[in-house]
């Protein structure tokens, strides 16, 4: 069954609000957000998605995009990390906040003492 959901883009999201994400977009999806004009485009994926990977960063750096990030396993392998600018490992929100120029405590609550991770409880 092909992939539909994300759960680490979706915590990225969670923690940065801004941060516009497609999961698993079809390529004339992906091809249509590229006209958008993108600074950078980060893509997470597995190692079988690699070939499909690069076929997209090449789309992206036709299309005018400045820089490519990666993240996940597939990002992992040392001869695809190359084709990209930045390479995220491990837990990376923080580090994707900073790329972005924003700190997690700015998305905090103002009355909240919990770490932007930490999922709202909800019944």
């Amino acid at each position: 069954m092909p992939r539909t959901i994300s759960f680490g883009l979706r915590f990225l999201r969670q923690n940065l609000p801004d941060l516009n994400v497609l999961e698993y977009p079809t390529r004339a999806e992906f091809s249509a957000q590229l006209k958008r004009g993108w600074d950078a485009v980060g893509f997470s994926f597995y190692l079988e998605e690699t070939n499909d990977i690069q076929a997209m960063a090449a789309e992206a750096r036709q299309a005018g995009v400045r820089e490519l990030w990666a993240g996940n396993y597939g990002a992992l392998t040392p001869s695809i990390q190359s084709h990209f600018d930045h390479v995220f490992s491990s837990y990376s929100e923080d580090a994707v906040g900073q790329k972005l120029g924003t700190r997690l405590e700015e998305n905090l609550p103002s009355d909240s003492t919990a770490p932007a991770s930490t999922p709202k409880a909800t019944t």
